[in-house]
This record gives C-alpha cells, sequence and structure tokens, in this order.
C-alpha cells in the first residue's frame, strides 16, 4: 500500500488479499494513532471460492481454509447486523 500516515481512518480491500497476513498488515495501517477507524472487505463469493482454491494448493488444509472461510462470513454478517 505504501502509507505510512497515522491519521488512517478508513482500509478498503477492494478484493480477498492474497493472504491473512497480507489482511492484517494492510488493515493495520488504520489507527496507528489510536483513535476510530473502519477496515472494509469487499467481496463475493465467487472470490472467496477463487482466492481459497489457490490458498487450499498451497499450505493450509482445506479444514483450515474453511475455517477462514466461516471466519469472514461471520465477520461480514455481525458488521452488517451491528451498523443497522
Amino acid at each position: 500500500m505504501g502509507i505510512d500516515e497515522a491519521n488512517v481512518r478508513l482500509v478498503v480491500h477492494a478484493d480477498v488479499p492474497a493472504s491473512l497476513e497480507n489482511y492484517l498488515q494492510e488493515a493495520g495501517r488504520a489507527r496507528r494513532d489510536g483513535l476510530a477507524a473502519d477496515c472494509v472487505l469487499l467481496f463475493s463469493e465467487e472470490d472467496l471460492n477463487c482466492q481459497f482454491s489457490l490458498l487450499s494448493r498451497n499450505h493450509l488444509s482445506m479444514s483450515e481454509v474453511g475455517i477462514l472461510k466461516r471466519g469472514i462470513y461471520f465477520t461480514a454478517w455481525y458488521r452488517h447486523k451491528i451498523k443497522r
């Protein structure tokens, strides 16, 4: 991302990052100054299936891929629920 600012209030991922580590690093660019910030992940089911298919060929077991996928769905559902 190349952003080295403390006052980032919003990070938007336009697609699913290649790894959880990438996501955490990019999301961590928000809120460096301790104030509230949001991180939004835009995705479709097709995006997830494609990315997790690629991941399953690497280091993660299918069980781990399923856990990550359920976690993303739950997070999206929960954020949608609390925004109302």
